[in-house]
């Protein structure tokens, strides 16, 4: 299943996914896919639990929303389940719930509030 999703991936031109690195190593990943207009966030993951609570993945969040401004002019968005610890998360990372369902929520980056942070962008293919 991952690689018929990676596959997949490659072959869309408006699919990113970037690696968290802190001190030279991977820590995580996340991307974005343009999708009706927005930035629809998704794959947040830490890969290292260790370094969790350190705010690096909410640094990495900021600088992936950075770029998204930086590249696009559209809203930054994502779907998380109601349940989901990373709810809280997000929101400490600058998302407002935009709109609530049954089983999960729509968050919204607050631009407003947001300040894009400088990055620098690295081609690793």
């Amino acid at each position: 299943m991952q690689a018929r999703w990676f596959g997949e991936y490659l072959a869309r031109a408006d699919d990113y996914m970037f690696i968290a690195l802190h001190r030279h190593a991977a820590i995580g990943c996340m991307g974005f896919r343009m999708l009706d207009g927005k930035a629809d966030i998704s794959n947040v993951i830490l890969g290292c639990e260790d370094l969790g609570g350190r705010g690096l993945m909410g640094q990495a969040l900021r600088l992936m929303c950075s770029f998204i401004q930086s590249n696009f002019t559209c809203a930054i968005r994502l779907d998380v389940l109601r349940d989901n610890p990373a709810v809280d998360w997000y929101r400490a990372n600058g998302f407002i719930e935009t709109a609530l369902h049954e089983t999960y929520c729509e968050l919204t980056l607050d631009a407003a509030r947001f300040q894009v942070r400088g990055f620098e962008r690295l081609d690793m293919m």
